[in-house]
């Protein structure tokens, strides 16, 4: 599978643009702020369904427009799927609304998504190790919401879900009602909780199967990515209900887990240097494109964002030996800063 073409109306900067890609490797140069990180959002976008740098789908449409639009054509083996969709500012409502198209055809997001793969890869990648446990918890939804259409199903009803019982939680620490209407909610969180965290569960032992090799790759030995479950039962739910009607929110469940890097059992986020902590997000980037090859007999589109001025000279080694695998787009300011091996092998657009 790759991405063959790419087409922008009023994306941020992109009044009208259109890409043709190479199914092997693809070099976007270009200055600071011309649009190279939008065309890997946006193809990000395909894959996952979020816009990763916009926190409102408005953000996205170029100043002064009322839209704009995504077009794509994607090879899957023998066949090509075309891809868009749009957003629209609504004057009246002063909101925007989305559409999803597969093959010309008008689709629910969760049939939109599925028809194409991706790793994305930047800079800010090294937040997983160093940030908040929200954005790790989000980044396990990317991954597991490519490879799984039950996931991206459950995990928006168990979050709808889990908002619902929260506000039964706080009815009945404020009013003093009965606690009964808790058992529905419980039901169904302790349902879909469940399915999510085996899933997770699922892809942190793949993870974790061969990280050891990955990791001494780049000169990590022993790194292991520790799933941080927060498990959902039916025992924990009624062990926790007293605590959670004084709280007036859910404890447990698969919104509070987490995941950690440890370096020789030690915690990377609190103890690694920068260069070590860089190099296990990328660690984890590596078993995520082996995760997504797996579970789908397909190569993801590994989308790397002007990353080379950060890598010293082992890691760009393996970083060209894995662009060789998979169609494989990458953004740069400048081209000195990208291996020649890779500029020999790539096709190259400038913005």
């Amino acid at each position: 599978m790759f991405i063959k073409e790419l087409t922008l109306t009023n994306f941020r900067n992109h009044k009208k643009a259109t890409f043709n890609f190479s199914k092997g490797v693809n070099l976007i140069l270009g200055p600071n702020t011309s649009g190279k990180s939008n065309v890997l959002e946006v193809l990000y976008f395909l894959a996952t369904g979020s816009f990763i740098k916009a926190s409102l789908d408005g953000d996205i449409i170029a100043y002064n427009e009322s839209f704009c639009r995504i077009d794509a054509v994607v090879n899957k083996k023998e066949d090509a799927v075309s891809l868009s969709s749009a957003v629209v500012y609504v004057e009246e409502t002063d909101k925007t609304t989305k559409t999803y198209e597969v093959n010309k055809i008008k689709r629910a997001k969760n049939k939109f998504l599925g028809n194409f793969y991706a790793v994305l890869f930047t800079p800010e990648s090294l937040e997983l190790v160093t940030d908040s446990p929200s954005l790790r918890r989000e980044y396990m939804d990317f991954v597991l919401s490519q490879t799984d259409p039950k996931y991206r199903v459950i995990k928006p009803l168990y979050d709808k879900v889990v908002r619902n019982r929260n506000r039964i939680l706080e009815k009945i620490r404020d009013t003093r009602v009965s606690s009964v209407q808790l058992d529905y909610w419980d039901m169904k969180t302790l349902e879909y909780g469940i399915y999510i965290q085996n899933t997770r569960d699922a892809f942190f032992n793949f993870v974790d199967r061969e990280m050891g090799d990955t990791s001494k790759l780049l000169g990590l030995k022993n790194l292991k990515i520790n799933y941080l479950k927060n498990p959902i039962s039916k025992e924990r739910l009624q062990d926790f209900r007293l605590k959670d009607i004084q709280a007036g929110v859910t404890l447990i469940g698969p919104h509070r887990d987490d995941f950690e890097f440890l370096l020789q059992n030690r915690n990377l986020k609190s103890f690694g240097s920068r260069g070590e902590q860089r190099t296990g997000a990328i660690a984890l980037k590596m078993r995520e494109l082996a995760f997504i090859r797996n579970e789908l007999n397909n190569n993801p589109t590994l989308l790397l964002d002007d990353i080379f001025s950060e890598l010293d000279e082992k890691h760009r080694e393996t970083i060209i030996n894995i662009c060789q695998d998979q169609q494989t787009i990458i953004t740069s300011a400048e081209k000195d800063l990208v291996p020649k091996p890779l500029i020999a092998l790539a096709k190259t657009f400038y913005l």
